[in-house]
């Protein structure tokens, strides 16, 4: 797949794998071609322990104020120190949506259903000298 999307379109991918949408999400940011070969693969049963590796701003749905609250009261950002926190500790610190959101997300989980989107396409189209470059792709 991602040799065909370098030869037809020029466009370096990257791959992600992983057992669920976020273990997949983190495992594409890895994936970048900047940082190996474009593909990154978190093994099933992994995931717990490549998340405590990972800082809370990694997490979708993370953003700053959530991270300086983290870091003020546990002292830390990472994945890693919200597994050591209990879920009723991060759902009183963080309202019952984040803090079941905050303790299954650093864990690997992800409970949010697989829905799937309704079809579209995006594309772009690049003129430089003498070349077009288009590029759609269909969702």
């Amino acid at each position: 797949m991602m040799r065909c999307t370098q030869d037809s379109t020029g466009c370096v991918a990257s791959v992600g794998c992983g057992e669920n949408r976020l273990v997949a999400r983190v495992a594409t940011r890895h994936a970048k071609p900047d940082r190996g070969d474009g593909f990154f693969h978190i093994p099933a049963g992994t995931a717990a322990s490549h998340m405590a590796s990972l800082d809370a701003s990694d997490l979708p749905g993370v953003g700053r104020a959530t991270v300086e609250k983290l870091s003020e009261l546990y002292g830390s950002s990472g994945c890693g120190e919200l597994q050591r926190q209990p879920r009723g500790t991060l759902k009183r610190d963080f309202g019952d949506k984040t803090g079941a959101m905050l303790w299954s997300f650093c864990r690997g989980e992800d409970p949010r259903p697989w829905t799937r989107p309704q079809r579209h396409s995006v594309g772009a189209q690049v003129r430089t000298t003498g070349a077009v470059l288009c590029c759609w792709v269909w969702m």
